[in-house]
């Protein structure tokens, strides 16, 4: 569970440290007081996107920082992942997740104090916490969500993953197989273009390391008269010259020895001064050698200067580098190369596309079976849980239907018909809603109110929340357009689910509000011209005043009050015997 949080400087929040216990939290307050921004800030620290336009106007960054307690099923899956990544172990089962987001975009993730990636965060972090956002009602309405949301509750997401997996390489194939189709037209004149640039290519024979030493040659080339000159001069200080520089050292160093004969001391320095003799000597019979090989050559000079030129076109037309020409050259020879084996290609490609064609139908077909299982099941479970949200006589089917044949270019044949492949199977899914008794199935999107869409919500999600190993639920005003009764037994469901994970709960509903084991209400202020957010916790007292509001308004009466106290009086009832 999530134990405790510390969030600074992020949207409306200054300052803010709380801490959580077990069971169902709630967060109430007026419209606009910045309920949804904690968890917000809870999103962030799960791995979810960061917008620098989350910190706080004036700051230059913000941070979030949160302190989780693991069960046992938690800790044994985050333990493995923090010694897979190389990350600090999660001691006494605590994680320690912290991440500061910055203005210029560098945001900075710790684990356990360790700096961390965003990648990490949402492997390790994300699945702790499972969100039902504000807007999770109208998601629902896409077939997509629907899917996804079947195959989460039949446990088929790794059976999906397989018939993805399938899918890419068979739809490489296809894609390939295209191509190669679609260049037999002009594949002569490709062929010609490419075996015209190959050859301009070979005819100079580049080699990646060639260009500078060729521009050094060029260089020493141009200016040959310079350089003879220096060297002459230097071999004539050295040796030429009456006070020549060999001599005089020759002449230091046996002075030196003499001197030495009787100071021990002095040895060392006439070792040294030998050492340059040797040294100089050396010198000079190198220049002597160089001086031997350096002339004007101006027909190497031309050489050099057509290579250059040639290599120099060759970086214009496929460089900018000449190891970038090489390895357009080698492109282009293995593109001429399968233009010339087109044929040979197209025959194996056929082979290998329809194993993998086959392959890919195989495991769609039998995705299609379970998620049909796994549809009836939902039915059922989703069923069972409308009856106790006042939708009695309602009606719920998790229809499939076929891909149509038409959706992709990868088909299966299914009883003589054929059906679409795709990386999610072969399968459509659409939820059926019949609301009141004596009406037919009509698509969600047509059937609910929004007073139903959000009870259908909540009971697809009780029936996902029993498959889903995430310790922690958020349901971020999941109660749009539903009131009373409904609203009390919605919130008797958010109890329930925190008899087995840790709720946190943003609603408007007082009858949601008096099931919480603990009540912070959210209340926006400005001071000094800066709009703040704060956050408390609320006693029995100030509770019963926060339902109270809820249910009545500006205006508190008395009759308001005993109402409020009725609600959580009953509420703690349906706990304790719970």
């Amino acid at each position: 569970m999530l134990h405790h949080l510390s969030v600074r400087d992020f949207a409306l929040i200054d300052r803010l440290e709380l801490s959580f216990d077990a069971g169902m939290a709630v967060f109430t307050g007026e419209t606009g007081a910045g309920k949804s921004i904690l968890l917000q800030a809870l999103g962030v620290l799960t791995g979810e996107r960061a917008k620098g336009d989350v910190i706080r106007k004036g700051e230059k960054d913000a941070e979030v920082a949160g302190q989780f307690v693991l069960d046992g099923r938690s800790l044994a899956r985050v333990g493995r992942l923090l010694d897979e990544h190389g990350l600090p172990a999660a001691d006494d089962g605590v994680l320690l997740v912290r991440r500061v987001l910055s203005q210029a975009g560098r945001h900075k993730q710790f684990i356990n104090g360790s700096m961390a990636t965003v990648a990490q965060l949402k492997e390790i972090v994300g699945p702790l916490v499972d969100f039902t956002g504000q807007h999770a009602a109208q998601a629902l309405m896409r077939p997509g969500a629907q899917l996804n949301l079947l195959d989460g509750y039949g446990g088929l997401l790794d059976d999906r993953a397989d018939v993805a997996a399938a899918f890419d390489v068979a739809k490489a194939l296809h894609d390939e197989k295209q191509r190669l189709l679609d260049a037999e037209n002009n594949k002569a004149a490709r062929a010609d273009y490419l075996r015209f640039q190959l050859e301009e290519i070979d005819d100079v024979a580049p080699e990646s390391d060639e260009m500078t030493p060729l521009e050094q040659e060029r260089e020493r080339l141009m200016n040959v008269a310079s350089i003879q000159q220096g060297v002459a001069e230097c071999s004539h200080v050295l040796v030429d010259d009456d006070a020549a520089a060999l001599t005089q050292l020759q002449r230091a160093a046996r002075a030196l020895e003499h001197a030495a004969r009787n100071d021990d001391g002095l040895g060392p320095l006439v070792e040294r001064l030998n050492e340059a003799v040797a040294l100089v000597d050396d010198v000079s019979i190198d220049i002597s050698r160089y001086q031997g090989g350096l002339e004007e050559n101006p027909a190497r000079l031309q050489e050099v200067d057509d290579r250059l030129d040639a290599l120099r076109n060759l970086c214009r037309k496929h460089g900018p580098e000449l190891d970038d020409v090489i390895a357009q050259r080698d492109a282009m020879a293995e593109e001429l190369d399968a233009i010339d084996h087109a044929e040979e290609r197209l025959q194996q490609l056929d082979d290998e596309l329809e194993q993998a064609r086959s392959t890919l139908e195989h495991k769609a077909l039998a995705l299609s079976a379970r998620r049909r299982e796994a549809a009836e099941a939902l039915a059922q479970a989703a069923q069972a849980e409308l009856q106790d949200l006042s939708m009695k006589h309602a009606q719920l089917d998790v229809a499939l239907r076929a891909l149509p044949s038409g959706h992709t270019a990868l088909v299966a044949s299914v009883d003589d018909d054929e059906v679409g492949l795709s990386r999610t199977g072969c399968d459509r899914v659409e939820l059926m809603l019949a609301a009141n008794a004596g009406e037919g199935h009509a698509p969600l999107t047509k059937a609910a109110s929004g007073g139903e869409l959000s009870r259908v919500l909540l009971a697809l999600k009780r029936c996902l929340l029993q498959k889903d190993p995430a310790p922690i639920s958020v349901f971020d005003e999941v109660d749009a357009g539903v009131g009373g009764a409904v609203g009390e037994v919605i919130g008797e469901k958010l109890a329930a689910i925190a008899h087995g994970r840790q709720v946190l709960c943003v609603t408007h509903l007082g009858q949601i509000a008096s099931q919480a084991t603990t009540h912070f209400k959210v209340e926006k202020a400005t001071t000094d011209n800066r709009t703040v957010s704060s956050i408390a916790v609320l006693d029995d007292d100030a509770r019963v005043q926060e339902v109270a509001r809820m249910l009545g308004g500006k205006v508190i009466t008395d009759t308001t009050v005993e109402h409020a106290q009725e609600m959580l009086r009953r509420a703690a009832a349906v706990e304790s015997a719970a």
